[in-house]
């Protein structure tokens, strides 16, 4: 079956679909993007990463010059032109094609509109959920606004290849103080001795993650204590357990971070039991159950 993508208001054939050369998204990584889940056909938290997306989009004045795009109706269409029950839509929004110069380019460049869809592998994804990964930690080496969710992503690519080649799943980022940041693709968090979960605060540090936001939020009903601060690389050896969130990894156990063993090298039963209260998250909204 032919892959159908979406680009500047057409559903076009994956292979058709370009760009011109001098747009900034290519020239500048002058963009931004999102990723929204889905399963059963039905988008989980929409509204969450539509507007994180108009957030992102604000902070770097990319603006259209008339009305934007309906993204609901783009992404309602993708899953359903790609015949895909579950996966995942990816969408970027470039400052649009003009003559290659660091300033802006006139207010009324339109923005490219960039939206593909591809399934999820849960086989694979599901084992993961079950052993659980380790994670490399790296000196923090980014921008200094990882809030904003753009393409400007070098430092996390080059840090992401770095955890490949160490045979491990994600990279986490470690700040001048010694505290842990986020993923390169994820947010960090810990289950401390005392049984609290840590996880460090949106504080322009880390992007706001959907997937964190909505784990908290169910987390209530399982846990009684949550710290939203920042934890330091020794926090993190003596934790009892510790995981990542993110769309595309849900709340995937963290077994081992740099030369540490988190707990017994298992997944522990507190995460276990926020993958479940996610996972009911999930369930509630599209119907989907093949997480058990």
């Amino acid at each position: 079956m032919t892959q159908i993508s979406y680009l500047n208001g057409a559903f076009v054939p994956h292979n058709q679909a370009m760009i011109h050369i001098d747009d900034r998204g290519l020239q500048f990584s002058d963009a931004v993007y999102e990723v929204v889940a889905f399963f059963n056909g039905k988008p989980l938290d929409m509204d969450s990463h539509l507007n994180r997306l108009d957030r992102s989009m604000g902070e770097l004045s990319i603006k259209f010059p008339g009305e934007g795009p309906d993204f609901k109706r783009i992404i309602d269409e993708l899953i359903g032109q790609n015949k895909i029950t579950c996966g995942i839509i990816y969408i970027q929004i470039t400052r649009g094609v003009a003559p290659r110069n660091h300033v802006f380019p006139p207010s009324n460049t339109q923005p490219t509109v960039i939206a593909t869809a591809r399934p999820f592998d849960l086989e694979t994804i599901s084992e993961r959920l079950k052993t659980g990964v380790s994670v490399t930690l790296t000196p923090e080496n980014r921008w200094a606004r990882p809030d904003i969710k753009s393409t400007s992503l070098l430092g996390n690519i080059l840090a992401k290849e770095e955890a490949k080649r160490a045979g491990a799943y994600e990279a986490w980022f470690v700040d001048e103080a010694g505290l842990i940041t986020e993923g390169t693709a994820s947010n960090a968090a810990i289950i401390s001795g005392d049984g609290k979960l840590i996880t460090r605060k949106p504080d322009g540090a880390i992007l706001s993650g959907i997937t964190r936001a909505a784990l908290l939020g169910v987390a209530k009903g399982v846990i009684t204590g949550i710290e939203e601060r920042g934890f330091s690389r020794e926090e993190l050896g003596k934790a009892k357990e510790a995981f990542l969130t993110s769309t595309t990894s849900f709340v995937m156990p963290v077994i081992k971070a740099g030369d540490n063993i988190i707990g017994n090298g298992c997944p522990g039963s507190v995460t276990k039991a926020l993958q479940l209260a996610y996972f009911s998250h999930i369930k509630k909204q599209t119907g989907f159950e093949g997480f058990k």
